[in-house]
């Protein structure tokens, strides 16, 4: 069973990406509604996946992969899913970061999918990209 955490600050994005991925994984959800709170969540509890949206208030999805990836803990190198309708703001943290993956909204169930066995699976994207 994969333990993911979802964080997005709209609540209806967030229940249907968690929805989505309940159909297709076994899987434990934890659900945060910004990056602040999602940092916490990650101090006591270790994940196979962390799902992130990039705009958010508080703490913005871009933030909080540069502050997760530059921690030690848990979840310092766990996979994480940017999933955001503005490429051009969050291609640097995939191109400068481990084990980080974008999907572009609209979320087509799919193409999550595809992106989220790549990233349980530790294949990067990039690679798949070129």
């Amino acid at each position: 069973m994969y333990n993911i955490l979802v964080i997005d600050d709209d609540p209806d994005i967030l229940d249907v990406i968690c929805d989505l991925l309940e159909v297709k994984y076994e899987c434990s959800l934890d659900r945060a509604l910004n990056g602040e709170e999602a940092l916490q969540k990650t101090n006591s509890k270790k994940y196979d996946l962390i799902c992130t949206d990039h705009r958010m208030p508080i703490v913005n999805g871009g933030k909080f992969v540069v502050y997760l990836r530059g921690r030690e803990g848990l979840n310092q190198q766990t996979p994480i899913l940017i999933i955001t309708g503005h490429y051009d703001k969050v291609k640097q943290y995939q191109m400068a970061l481990k084990h980080v993956y974008v999907h572009v909204k609209p979320v087509i169930p799919q193409e999550l999918y595809s992106i989220c066995d790549l990233a349980l699976t530790g294949v990067t994207q990039d690679l798949l990209d070129k």
